[in-house]
């Protein structure tokens, strides 16, 4: 997968915006359509949604990444009705966050499940990896620029999940996709 993002056109054009907390407990139930057409009415072009966790792909002529975030959450906001929070990549980005594959040693016989969390701003500082939450439910085992590569297993029947663990631990806002979604989002991309 190197060789393939070393051969990639650089696209600075292109964009993923990964939103946090939608469509989670019946909260801020938001279907993708209306998040597409949300997302149009704000003139980006060749918008794609991707699954109900609200990933969406997008072309905009911006480099400014938080003035550009913070017009989209204006957007949603006045469109939808939500104040949504944004987490922008690039299609770059979002290629090299899948070209890392840390997982590799973590298979399917033993179960843990890989997540990457998203979060924006500068990369806290992480003395030493790997990272466990108290409950041991969580594992950080890598974190690259403003990614934390992540595993989840099950304690007493209950489901790890990175989000709180990443937020609480590094009093930052993250939003997190398992690894096959940030796979595909990278392909899409």
């Amino acid at each position: 997968m190197l060789k393939k993002l070393a051969n990639a056109k650089i696209d600075e054009h292109r964009h993923v915006a990964l939103l946090r907390g939608i469509n989670v407990a019946g909260q801020k139930i938001i279907k993708m359509e209306a998040l597409a057409g949300a997302f149009r009415s704000l003139r980006f072009e060749n918008v794609v949604t991707y699954i109900q966790s609200g990933n969406v792909l997008f072309d905009a002529d911006a480099r400014d990444e938080s003035a550009l975030a913070a017009r989209i959450e204006a957007g949603l906001q006045r469109t939808l009705g939500h104040r949504i929070e944004i987490f922008l990549r690039t299609a770059d980005e979002m290629r090299a966050i899948a070209a890392i594959e840390p997982f590799i040693k973590y298979n399917e016989d033993n179960a843990p499940k890989p997540y990457i969390t998203f979060i924006s701003g500068a990369p806290p500082k992480v003395s030493k990896l790997p990272l466990v939450s108290p409950r041991k439910d969580v594992e950080v085992i890598r974190v690259s620029g403003r990614e934390f590569y992540t595993i989840a297993r099950r304690i007493d029947g209950r489901p790890g999940f990175p989000n709180k663990f990443i937020e609480d631990t590094f009093d930052v806002r993250a939003t997190t996709r398992n690894w096959n979604t940030v796979v595909k989002l990278s392909k899409m991309a």
